[in-house]
């Protein structure tokens, strides 16, 4: 039977100078020990009041869908194969594997924005580098830059009640000068009713066409998934006794 998953109100963490007196300490640990038994338990939690507005979601989502929308030919124009290892630009339907098999879904990945004076970009490392930004729509790259740094802010605020033990030392060393940032923006192809075989870009996927991808771990240290507005409500998620949530 599925679950919600717990519930995490970020808005005591957010206080500032400007905004009167800082979370009693009390108050931070409880929000430390949620997170802590949200993680222990399922390894994902959903977050209020982290302070960005619903009109940017559904910014993102307009700019997005107007992307995809564009021929193959024009979304080709950024592939994936044009960045090297910086692993940045468009896959199309079928282009990316989980466990093996063709995921149904297109999508872009970009990341944090590298210049070619980067060290790390000059030393090859593995995704840096500049991001593959498409010409339409004119207004999607500064919104995925904005979105990227909203949610790098969400996740150093996170960790502000340094759950699961940590001590501001570890923190300090495991975040400085700064992990690889990634987001990605995904359309998934679903095709509602149907079952087993789907074709995708030449290749066959035998998937429930009720979820496009297949299980996926993430190897992030923290994950932020913004899910559209669809029927499903976003990803299932299962615990280790496999039930989902």
């Amino acid at each position: 039977m599925a679950t919600a998953l717990p519930l995490v109100d970020l808005g005591p963490l957010r206080r500032g100078p400007g905004d009167g007196a800082a979370p009693p300490g009390g108050e931070v640990a409880r929000i430390a020990a949620e997170i802590d038994g949200a993680c222990r338990r399922f390894g994902f939690f959903c977050v209020a009041g982290h302070g960005i507005a619903a009109e940017r979601r559904a910014d993102l989502d307009r700019l997005a869908r107007a992307f995809f929308t564009q021929p193959d030919e024009v979304k080709a124009r950024i592939a994936m194969a044009r960045a090297g290892p910086a692993w940045r630009g468009w896959f199309p339907l079928g282009g990316e594997l989980t466990s093996g098999r063709p995921d149904l879904k297109e999508g872009l990945y970009f990341g944090a924005e590298l210049g070619a004076e980067n060290p790390a970009v000059r030393a090859g490392r593995p995704l840096h580098g500049p991001n593959l930004f498409p010409d339409e729509p004119a207004a999607l790259p500064p919104a995925v830059l904005w979105w990227m740094a909203a949610l790098t802010d969400l996740g150093a605020l996170l960790l502000r009640p340094r759950p699961l033990g940590l001590c501001a030392a570890a923190l300090r060393s495991w975040f400085s000068p700064g992990p690889a940032r990634a987001a990605s923006v995904s359309n998934r192809g679903n095709r509602p009713g149907t079952r087993g075989a789907e074709k995708c870009s030449g290749v066959t996927s035998k998937r429930n066409s009720r979820h496009s991808i297949g299980p996926l771990k993430s190897v992030c240290v923290r994950f932020a998934l913004i899910p559209s507005a669809l029927p499903s409500g976003g990803l299932p998620v299962s615990s280790a006794a496999r039930q989902p949530r």
